[in-house]
């Protein structure tokens, strides 16, 4: 894969990783969580992602968006794929409560 790929589908992410927080419940703006979020061990943002909501068939409508604006060869499509299912995106599997 060149720079000029790998660059393209690094902002193709970014871009569906805004998208989401943007549709999420409640609403967030990724940039902002990003700037604000504390580091791990390793120095890697962690993000509550678990605090943000996305139901799931609006997280695959938003995911095959964005995988469809660029032409992926199949390990540019796993890539991308790991880091949208993966990632810290917002959840997309509904929170129960305990009603006890």
């Amino acid at each position: 894969m060149t720079i000029q790929r790998r660059k393209r589908l690094q902002f193709l992410i970014e871009e569906c990783y805004r998208e989401m927080y943007r549709e999420a419940t409640p609403s967030a703006d990724y940039d902002k969580l990003l700037e604000e979020a504390s580091t791990d061990e390793w120095g890697r943002k962690v993000i509550d992602y678990n605090s943000y909501y996305l139901d799931s068939e609006k997280f695959e409508e938003i995911a095959n968006k964005y995988k469809s604006k660029m032409k992926m060869y199949k390990p540019e499509e796993h890539a991308f794929s790991l880091a949208v299912y993966l990632g810290s995106t917002p959840t997309s599997s509904k929170k129960f409560q305990n009603n006890v």
